[in-house]
């Protein structure tokens, strides 16, 4: 039998000098865009938020509000790369630690199931050129880049990169889900590490019109050497979290206006359009070695 050996690296804020490792806020910053930033000389991380949608849940209901978020996952597969990537958002109140009473609801996310992508579609190249008219302006289905990604309820992953979606409750053991998570495994046949781009959506539901913040943590296992890096963007991790204030005088959108949302019935829309998901057969899963 093979003795594997296990190396885990955990990152730490490092202060002015290891920059790389941390983005923070400027002043009171609010929907700061860069949310997190990493890289190596074999390796680079990077989530931005790239939309803010504010507005109500249904017609004189409660505000809401609409997020996207990229992830981008660059690596060389012949050094190091990203085999396995775990993703959690999770939003709390101001500064309250998470898991309290009236945090915000995530009641859509996207993609949300199990998704895998073929390697027919593997090599596909998605653009981030958002083209709109003066008329008719940009809709949700131009922020989706993840079309290469197909539903599925078991897939073979010899075959497939893996993709998993799903709401969860932070902290508290009851209660109205307050985080969203994602899995990306690699192809194990390719072993070319997790596809490198991930555009995600979140609609939440908010209690009112107080300041809430996003907590963004994220453990990537990463070849060849076993290793992992762990990065949480929070309260008391030395990388700032992201806040966002939905009152009336301060609310402001990010990215250009999309021409099919209504602001004023944020629960109507299909956030399913940013990772459009097409159905394909199910395979008995495979097992492989790393």
């Amino acid at each position: 039998m093979t003795e594997q050996t296990h190396f885990e690296i955990p990152l730490f804020d490092v202060g002015v000098k290891g920059a790389r490792f941390r983005v923070e806020n400027v002043g009171g910053e609010l929907q700061r865009p860069v949310l997190d930033q990493h890289k190596t000389s074999d390796i680079q991380y990077r989530a931005d938020l790239v939309a803010v949608v504010h507005g109500t849940m249904t017609p004189g209901g409660q505000r809401g509000v609409i997020l996207a978020i990229d992830f981008h996952f660059i690596s060389n597969p012949q050094q190091r790369r990203f085999k396995r990537v775990d993703i959690s958002v999770a939003f709390g109140r101001e500064d309250a630690p998470i898991g309290g009473a009236k945090e915000p609801v995530v009641e859509q996310m996207a993609p949300h199931g199990t998704f895998g992508m073929d390697e027919a579609t593997q090599n596909r190249v998605d653009t981030l050129e958002m083209h709109g008219s003066a008329e008719g302006g940009l809709s949700l289905a131009t922020l989706g880049i993840g079309s290469s990604y197909q539903r599925t309820t078991t897939v073979d992953t010899k075959t497939h990169a893996i993709l998993h979606g799903t709401p969860w409750i932070e902290v508290r053991n009851s209660g109205r889900n307050n985080a969203a998570q994602w899995k990306i495994e690699e192809n194990v046949t390719r072993k070319s590490g997790v596809p490198p781009q991930l555009r995600a959506a979140i609609l939440l539901s908010l209690p009112d019109e107080g300041k809430f913040r996003a907590e963004l943590s994220l453990t990537a296992k990463i070849g060849t050497f076993h290793s992992k890096l762990k990065r949480r963007v929070g309260a008391n991790t030395g990388l700032q979290p992201v806040y966002f204030d939905p009152s009336p005088t301060t609310r402001i959108d990010l990215g250009p206006p999309l021409s099919d949302v209504d602001k004023t019935h944020l629960a109507a829309c299909n956030l399913a359009q940013i990772g459009t998901a097409k159905e394909i057969a199910i395979i008995t899963p495979a097992t492989a070695s790393a």
